[in-house]
């Protein structure tokens, strides 16, 4: 073994700098693109103007829900100056929360409650339009069943006396409490709100450690060449036990800097949801074994290049890392099962491929040498 190992880090000092590159990837292009996408996030807000009427409680509510938007930067206007910002495209739209506002929602009214106004270059007027829309309409509903609830009251000769407001502050604790309505996406903390990222940190670091592990294991076809192999039968060790020490070499490295990464990630996100030591085991176990049989397969390496980059792209596509899937997975429930990435992503310890490549490696290493008996 120490000959083995000897021999793999005179190859790396021939390469120390691709090597390092691919062994680093995963954690620092991960912090880079956190980092610069929840930068970008501050500056992405769609600007709107918003204009208060009245100010009663109802009011007001409405305007704190649609300034806690983490889409939206709200400018609290009044009419005229909101006009001419909209006119001079310094904002998106302008929504007026229109008098007698307070007194529609009591009593049950939803059309003409809010004013829009837009250009011809708001690009976001009518999601933001759906949104407002969707927050008034909350506001009715509870209004609509805070007076339910006190004719049932009144006709079941009830003890309970409840106000409309009571019961309204009623329904909104239960909302916060049971978040059934809203829900709040964080990366950073379990406890503490922070800024939302558009893409998941496990799902970015997955992807980058799938593409880096492929890179990092195409020595298995420059050592394959026939220049090199024609040396093994008159060498001690065979060619796949040269292959599997290698392998057990390059297990221990990415290992260990797999716990580097989970460290430096752990301190500089303040308090992110770790992975379990078993997800990560097997999830690390699944891409040394899938890099190592798939460079197997290939005896050019700008092919294993390619396929690298493709098979990376297409699971960042298709597997809900960074982007949601869902409506997918819904229609084709298998995608889920067969995807090599759900399980890590939800948590799991990845069995069902780590299981499958442990067999197909055992039946290489048999097949090897029964041919070389």
């Amino acid at each position: 073994m120490r000959h083995l190992i000897i021999t793999r880090f005179i190859h790396l000092k021939k390469q120390w700098f691709s090597f390092f590159l691919w062994l680093v990837l995963p954690f620092i292009a991960t912090i880079i693109i956190i980092q610069i996408t929840s930068y970008i996030q501050q500056d992405t807000k769609v600007p709107i103007g918003l204009v208060l009427e009245e100010e009663t409680n109802q009011a007001m509510n409405l305007y704190q829900s649609i300034e806690e938007s983490p889409l939206l930067r709200v400018e609290k206007l009044n009419k005229t100056d909101a006009l001419r910002n909209l006119k001079k495209h310094e904002i998106d739209s302008v929504f007026i929360i229109r008098d007698g506002y307070e007194n529609a929602i009591k009593s049950g009214q939803r059309n003409q409650l809010i004013q829009g106004y837009h250009s011809n270059l708001s690009f976001a007027y009518n999601p933001v339009k759906e949104m407002i829309a969707s927050l008034v309409q909350q506001e009715t509903g509870r209004s609509k069943a805070a007076y339910f609830i006190m004719d049932l009251s009144k006709e079941h000769s009830s003890n309970l006396s409840w106000t409309w407001d009571e019961i309204v502050e009623t329904s909104k604790m239960v909302q916060q409490e049971e978040n059934l309505l809203h829900s709040t996406f964080t990366y950073a903390s379990n406890s503490i709100e922070r800024e939302t990222s558009t893409f998941n940190v496990w799902g970015i670091w997955a992807l980058l450690s799938i593409l880096s592990t492929m890179l990092l294991f195409d020595w298995i076809i420059k050592e394959r060449s026939k220049n090199i192999k024609i040396r093994f039968p008159f060498m001690k060790i065979s060619f796949q036990n040269y292959l599997l020490g290698n392998l057990l070499i390059y297990t221990v490295i990415l290992f260990l800097m797999d716990g580097i990464s989970l460290i430096i990630i752990y301190q500089l996100f303040n308090g992110i949801n770790l992975p379990s030591i078993g997800t990560l085991f097997s999830f690390r176990m699944m891409l040394i074994l899938g890099a190592f049989l798939l460079a197997l397969c290939f005896k050019n390496i700008f092919n294993y290049y390619s396929f690298s980059f493709a098979f990376t792209l297409f699971l960042a596509i298709s597997s809900g890392a960074l982007f949601p899937v869902k409506g997918i997975t819904n229609r084709f429930t298998w995608l889920e099962f067969v995807n090599p990435l759900n399980s890590f992503l939800s948590g799991n310890a990845t069995i069902l491929w780590s299981f499958i490549l442990i067999i197909i490696s055992g039946i290489w290493y048999g097949r090897e040498v029964f041919r070389n008996a």
